[in-house]
């Protein structure tokens, strides 16, 4: 059975910066950084609610999961110039990254 996430973007740059939450979490959560890098000429910011979280309805969640996010909005939508991960979302990034053979720009990670 397929899972859905919900995905968002704000702006239209040809730059994509992909943003993946942490555990229990949500896309809105990076709302504060969301304002800022809008501030950004020519970027696009990816951000997605993971299964389990957020908007995106799952009876189960993981770290995989997480990780096939990232996996299917690279080769989906938009191959990342930059990730930024909090926590967990850190680590499915640099999963996510390794499966695909797709080096970023710029890989952040951060715990609060």
């Amino acid at each position: 059975m397929p899972i859905s996430i919900n995905c968002f973007s704000w702006g239209n740059g040809k730059r994509k910066v992909l943003l993946t939450h942490g555990w229990a979490s949500k896309a809105l959560d990076f709302y504060e950084l969301i304002i800022e890098l809008l501030k950004i000429d020519d970027l696009e910011i990816i951000a997605f609610d993971a299964p389990g979280n957020g908007s995106s309805i799952s009876e189960f969640s993981n770290l995989m999961l997480y990780a096939g996010s990232v996996k299917s909005i690279a080769l989906n939508y938009a191959h990342p110039d930059a990730l930024i991960g909090h926590s967990l979302g850190g680590m499915a990034n640099v999963i996510a990254l390794q499966e695909l053979g797709l080096p970023p720009i710029c890989l952040l990670a951060s715990h609060r």
